[in-house]
């Protein structure tokens, strides 16, 4: 079975600088974290799709607003503890 056919793609032949590297751990390494932009445009996405608005808290205009929005998603999900 060829590298390509087990959706690995092929390391070039002559070793560089930022050639990439295959190991046997490749299927088992997590996926990089998401930049902001990436977060935005998935956000986007989830609305124009499934109408799901993923909105930041730091987003918000004013503290009225962040105090619902923040009332409401823990009504729904239960309380937040912050991970910083």
């Amino acid at each position: 079975m060829s590298p390509t056919s087990r959706g690995v793609a092929p390391r070039p032949c002559a070793a560089g600088a930022g050639a990439p590297v295959t190991t046997s751990l490749q299927g088992r390494l997590g996926r990089t974290p998401s930049t902001p932009d990436d977060l935005r445009s998935m956000a986007t996405a989830a609305w124009h799709k499934r109408g799901v608005a993923m909105i930041r808290l730091d987003d918000l205009p004013n503290e009225f607003d962040r105090l619902a929005v923040e009332a409401i998603a823990t009504s729904l999900y239960g309380k937040r503890t912050p991970s910083e």
